[in-house]
């Protein structure tokens, strides 16, 4: 793509971010090798030695690196994409093009959204809905002791 890119920087970019993100997951990959097999208390030691002063911060910012670059590549090389699917249009012919398939992609990208980020239920909501009926229904409820009914 970048010998018949019109914009190589972002496909300079885009090959960037995947590299970098790349190395940093074998980095961290490497390094969470140490801890396979091991006992809870290595795992809190683990954990204690990478608590500085800013919190674990530094460390939460070293294993976002990998989805924040692939996340920037990916961006980066859809723009590559349009760039190149629409750059040979004439500027009049572009707009009636560019629209219908930029409001698709906000419908498509705000349906995903949608699916995966389901309406939190209200405290009302909460309060409100029935309660979950028992496994075992009351009458038989009395030939069991209640250390078993409970379990």
């Amino acid at each position: 793509m970048l010998q018949t890119s019109p914009v190589p920087a972002l496909t300079k970019s885009s090959s960037l971010f995947c590299t970098l993100g790349l190395g940093v997951t074998l980095v961290l990959l490497q390094e969470q090798q140490k801890l396979v097999g091991t006992s809870s208390s290595t795992g809190a030691a683990y954990l204690d030695d990478r608590n500085t002063t800013y919190g674990f911060l530094p460390t939460a910012i070293v294993h976002s690196l990998p989805h924040a670059s692939f996340v920037w590549a990916l961006l980066l090389f859809a723009i590559q994409g349009f760039w190149m699917a629409f750059a040979d249009l004439p500027s009049a012919a572009l707009l009636p093009v560019v629209i219908p398939v930029s409001v698709s992609l906000v419908v498509a990208s705000l349906g995903i959204w949608k699916a995966l980020h389901p309406r939190l239920k209200s405290f009302e909501d909460t309060v409100l809905s029935e309660p979950i009926p028992p496994l075992i229904s009351p009458l038989d409820q009395k030939e069991f002791l209640q250390a078993d009914v409970m379990v």
